[in-house]
């Protein structure tokens, strides 16, 4: 039987077969890509129009707009350099531009490979691969045994076939495949090989026998699921050394530990970032091998913007494992992704394939976990189980010390960790500090199940939560002599232990001095880390949580974190818990903390305009700081001072403060506090009429700030550059540092406020004076609320929007407007901005 054959570049296309092919290896392609493949080639000599494509791919479908931009997409990166074969003509649609060699009636080529050896046609797709797969040719031709090793379900298996296909034409005798999942005795390995091979064994001793068998052949051998019957592997590896022309390829979930052995460890695919589009997601190996399975089960499943939203959510969730992803597509592919998406957290294990061709053990997720688990010594069960209780991962202290206890004492606990590692079963990564330990999401729930059988789950998460917080103890002790980037790189991946030890012990009256305590001593974590609404969140249940048991000096901390994330939203508030937190540093003769805490205290009644108190509250501060071993907060009672003066209209006063403070936290690495100190000085520098070096400072500040990545800080800093600009006349200039300003998430209080009337300022220089009168309104009556005050610049910004408005309003009308603003929320206030005055474009 013959059929039409297309000859391509390296490609045949074979329409009848719905195959392309390039040299001996059929190429993977959606069924859409082929389509779209068909109908450019049909019509080669001629533009073909999107709409064209349209109807020829999805008929009367209605599709996204993108759709067909998404399968050109996958069928360009199919054709490795497609560009070279389809092309793009602007505002008409695609042309197929390679020469075709050949259109010919021919016989269907056979794609088997001719050499000798029983490896079977896996007929699977390889994607994202390509990298690995060299790794593994590449590492055969350089030593006699290589072992692929990995998680259960990562694709060894494929991987191995995919070597053996390409490496066939270099074995004169063959690539032989040998699945040893069926044998449970490793003493059956060589006798299981050496069946599959043709050796016959009689009554000789297997082992020698299959050596001599092999000897003066050129062979691969295909060694599927070793981990099982590892000793008898690695005595078959061992052996097969005096046998010069053949080279071992083993899968196995640990490697073989012999001599001579090159180790290709095998990791997921990559997973796309959380917000990619279809277009950016389809590149994306784990996404791409989710499609094709998809497509592969339902013709018509096509990745858009409706679902890609849920395909990289599921990706991302089930971490890259290709196992647990071609299961999770083909239910996808049925069901719709969303739906799956909604799905997938209650069922995660209990994914199936449905394939009858499927091994046992790789039907289910849950089988696939099981097998493994059930390979496990006693020990190594209570280890894996026991290190779920982690989230995000554990040190190796932080493993000893929650995972043992007198069945698994402290120095078998590493030994053991070892040992999963190996397997497959926990995951080490390489951090700064050192390695970091963690399991695969998939493993993680399955051994979370195994520990809620064994009944431990509550001494465990108890064992957890009282590390953590001793952890955090000596963590906050150290917080004020090491520079933040170095203490966030010793402390800043246990964010999500501290986060699940709050609310343990937030949850568990019985615990709730855990997490009092944690709330106090994480703080600085969640704020380093620009989480302060979250740390809000728990100072606020903590402190709820109370007691009289609860330690003085404990609830003077958490008072003082729960004071300072509030200032910048409800000043009056925070002086109140601050002065609580003061007093009670005094009551129990912790001079040095309580200077720490007056420094605050300082600066909140300074914002709100008891200037006399806050210079008594800052210059006690600093008299205790300046001989105490607490550099940050003798930092924020020198830069206070130097506000106070800016406030005071010294502004000359505050540049020795401002001096001082920057050269002690470049000292320490401060990049927070020399950024806020800078953007100060350049305050100082306008008031004092140097304007030229104000502007260049704040433009170094920002610099620092955005180095650092902290909104609150950067928002400040670009509402003074902002005033300055106004204030000199460079409304042009201003404009795009007030937008900025106005598009940084999570703006509020003061800061939002003083953006606001700076937007307020731009109307009235641009004309819009109605619009601006109202938000002057709003701002007005917020700062009257607040009881706050504004600084010497922000006042100037102020002044200079009444006087441009009441030249230009009648008195009646100014009233009205400001009248009406006075009444508007926050959240009004915000939308009227940016709907009336931050869109208008500049004339």
């Amino acid at each position: 039987m013959s059929e039409q054959v297309v000859d391509f570049g390296r490609y045949r296309l074979l329409p009848d077969q719905r195959l392309l092919v390039e040299g001996e290896i059929p190429v993977p392609l959606g069924g859409r890509a082929f389509d779209i493949l068909m109908a450019l080639v049909d019509r080669r000599s001629e533009v073909v129009s999107k709409d064209d494509l349209m109807r020829r791919v999805w008929g009367g479908q209605v599709v996204e707009d993108n759709t067909l931009a998404v399968h050109l997409s996958a069928l360009r990166k199919a054709l490795g350099d497609g560009k070279r074969y389809i092309g793009t003509v602007p505002g008409r649609g695609y042309q197929f531009v390679a020469p075709v060699e050949a259109v010919r009636e021919a016989a269907a080529p056979s794609l088997e490979v001719a050499s000798p050896g029983n490896l079977p046609r896996s007929g699977a797709l390889l994607i994202g691969r390509e990298a690995a797969l060299a790794a593994v040719v590449s590492a055969i031709a350089s030593a006699p045994l290589v072992t692929l090793a990995g998680p259960g379900g990562i694709g060894k298996t494929r991987l191995a076939l995919a070597a053996g296909e390409q490496l066939a034409a270099e074995y004169t005798d063959g690539v032989w495949w040998v699945d040893l999942t069926a044998i449970g005795d490793p003493a059956l390995v060589a006798g299981t090989v050496a069946q599959a091979l043709g050796i016959q064994l009689g009554d000789a001793p297997p082992l020698p026998r299959l050596v001599a068998g092999l000897k003066g052949l050129r062979r691969l051998l295909i060694l599927d699921n070793c981990e099982h019957v590892i000793a008898g592997v690695a005595d078959l590896a061992v052996a097969l050394r005096e046998v010069g022309g053949v080279r071992l390829l083993a899968t196995s979930l640990e490697p073989l530990s012999v001599a001579g052995e090159l180790v290709q460890r095998l990791g997921p695919l990559a997973v796309p970032e959380a917000s990619a589009t279809a277009l950016a997601a389809v590149s994306v190996p784990s996404v791409e091998l989710f499609v094709a399975r998809a497509q592969a089960a339902v013709q018509r499943f096509v990745l858009d913007d409706a679902n890609v939203g849920a395909v990289v959510r599921m990706c991302r969730r089930l971490e890259g494992v290709p196992l647990a992803l071609e299961l999770a597509a083909v239910r996808a592919a049925l069901l719709g992704a969303n739906a799956m998406a909604q799905r997938l957290d209650g069922r995660l294990l209990e994914l199936s394939s449905g394939r009858r061709d499927a091994l046992p053990k790789h039907q289910t997720l849950r089988a696939l976990l099981e097998w493994s688990h059930g390979l496990l010594s006693a020990a190594e069960q209570v280890v894996l189980r026991r290190l779920t209780v982690f989230a995000g991962g554990c040190t190796l202290e932080a493993a000893e010390a929650v995972v043992a206890d007198a069945a698994v004492p402290d120095w078998q606990v590493a030994e053991h960790m070892a040992s999963l590692i190996g397997k497959s079963l926990v995951i080490a990564e390489r951090t700064a500090q050192g390695a970091r330990y963690r399991l695969l999401e998939t493993t993680r729930i399955f051994a979370a199940e195994q520990l809620e059988a064994s009944g431990e789950s509550a001494s465990l998460a108890e064992r957890h939560a009282r590390y953590f917080t001793a952890l955090f103890e000596r963590a906050n002790d150290a917080f004020e002599r090491t520079p933040d980037s170095e203490w966030l790189q010793l402390y800043g991946s246990e964010l999500d232990n501290v986060r699940v030890t709050l609310n343990f012990g937030l949850a568990n009256t019985l615990y709730a001095s855990i997490a009092i305590a944690l709330a106090g001593t994480s703080a600085n974590l969640f704020d380093r880390l620009g989480l302060q609404t979250e740390i809000r969140h728990y100072t606020d249940q903590a402190m709820a949580a109370v007691t009289e048991d609860t330690p003085r000096s404990t609830v003077a901390l958490l008072l003082w974190r729960a004071a300072t994330r509030r200032v910048n939203f409800d000043r009056l508030r925070a002086l109140a818990l601050a002065e609580q937190s003061a007093a009670i540093f005094l009551e129990v003769g912790d001079r040095q903390h309580r200077a720490a805490v007056l420094a605050t205290v300082g600066a909140m009644q300074m914002m709100l305009g008891q200037r006399d108190t806050a210079s008594a509250t800052l210059h006690e501060a600093y008299g205790i700081l300046s001989n105490a071993e607490l550099p940050k907060s003798l930092m924020n009672a020198m830069v206070n001072l130097g506000n106070l003066c800016i406030v005071a209209k010294r502004p000359a006063e505050a540049l020795p403060w401002y001096a001082r403070t920057i050269e002690l936290a470049r000292s320490l690495k401060q990049l927070a506090v020399e950024g806020m100190a800078l953007s100060n000085l350049a305050e100082a520098e306008f008031l004092l009429g140097r304007v030229d070096q104000a502007i260049a400072q704040l433009g170094e500040a920002i610099d620092c700030l955005r180095r650092l990545g902290r909104r609150e800080y950067l928002a400040a800093t670009l509402v003074s550059l902002a005033a300055i600009l106004l204030l000199h006349g460079e409304v042009p200039a201003a404009r795009p540092v007030a937008e900025e300003v106005f598009g940084i998430p999570g703006l509020g209080g003061s800061l939002l406020r003083l953006c606001l009337e700076e937007w307020a300022l731009i109307a009235a220089l641009e004309g819009h004076h109605v619009e601006a009168a109202q938000l002057t309104g709003f701002t007005g009556a917020a700062f009257m609320r607040s009881g706050e005050i504004r600084d010497p610049v922000p006042q100037q910004v102020y002044e200079c929007l009444v006087c441009a408005l009441k030249a230009e309003l009648p008195p009646a009308l100014f009233k009205a407007c400001t009248a009406a603003g006075a009444q508007w929320t926050e959240e009004q206030a915000v939308a009227f901005a940016g709907e009336q005055l931050v869109s208008r474009r500049r004339q």
